[in-house]
Formats: C-alpha cells, structure tokens, sequence
C-alpha cells in the first residue's frame, strides 16, 4: 500500500488496533481482489464542553476517543462506480455512478458519500472508480459521533484519492 496509514503504521498510533487494521486489508482483498491503495483512520470523539452548541457558533471542547472508523480504498480504473462496503456484514454494499451521488435518504454509507462529495467539489474535480470498505469500532447512536468520524475518514480518503494531501485539517473540516 502507498497510503498514509498501512497495518504497521496503524500500530504506532493504537498498537492494540493493530489486528483489525490487518483483517481490514484481508477483507478489502477478498470483496475487490486487490490490495487497497490507502488506509485511514479517524477517531470517535465526545464533547467535554458544548453538546449541539458549536453549530451555533459557540466554542466547544471536544476530545477523541480510542474507538475509531478505519476506510481502506482503492482507484478502481475499469469503473466509473464508487462502490462502499462494510467488513460487518449487517450494514448493505452500496454502488453508483461517482458522477451521481445522490442523497435521497439517510443509510449508514450516505456519511462515506457525504465526506467525498465534500473534498471532490471543494477541489472541483472526480476521482475514477473507488473500491471502499469501512471499519468501525465506535459505537452508533452513543454519542460519540460515530458518523463525523465516517465523514472525517472518507474526507480524508478523497483527498488522498484526489492527489492533493496538502489540504489542512482545517479545510477538511470545512
């Protein structure tokens, strides 16, 4: 893998993670039958400071948990489709055209979506085909913000599919 976080990387940053980290690329390779490209990786987080208030503007203090959503990704050139699966089999595959992404109701891979249709027209432009397979080990519905991780993770992962890293942590947040 060429990307910003490979399975040993993955230790540095949570050395008990490291396992899942692995089975990721293991399960990425027997859905698409290549090796994924990238592996990132965003933490869970729980407001300390501020629950619901920073839309408003207010200042709030959050701080990151271990529990995480890792996305392994690669180019697919044969395809125009951005395809997204889970490495928990409850959650459905999905797969559509990456020239229409549409949202017309809310499922768990509507957050992959949402985080690469950010990046691609902040950086006016599509990637090929995308293989995608998420892993999370933050809780749903806890709070925790499960689904700003997902949109976090796969807006990183479009930035590295788009070929600009040099965008800051802050313009992905935008």
């Amino acid at each position: 893998m060429s990307g910003l976080l490979e399975p040993r990387d993955v230790a540095d940053v949570c050395d008990s993670e490291r396992g899942r980290a692995e089975g990721l690329v293991r399960q990425f390779e027997d859905r698409f039958g290549a090796k994924p490209d990238f592996l990132v990786r965003a933490p869970g987080r729980v407001n300390l400071i501020g629950e619901h208030v920073d839309y408003c503007g207010f200042p709030v203090l959050p701080i990151s948990i271990r529990q995480d959503v890792m996305i392994a990704g690669r180019k697919d050139p044969d395809t125009r489709d951005i395809t997204i699966t889970n490495s928990d089999d409850k959650f459905e595959e999905f797969s559509c055209p990456i020239r229409n992404i549409q949202f017309s109701e809310v499922k768990w891979y509507s957050y992959v979506l949402a985080g690469y249709q950010g990046i691609a027209e902040r950086m006016n432009t599509l990637a090929p085909g995308l293989q995608v397979m998420v892993d999370g080990s933050v809780p749903m519905s806890a709070g925790l913000s499960s689904s700003s991780a997902l949109v976090c993770a796969s807006a990183l992962l479009a930035a590295l599919f788009l070929n600009d890293t040099s965008l800051s942590r802050e313009r992905i947040a935008e």
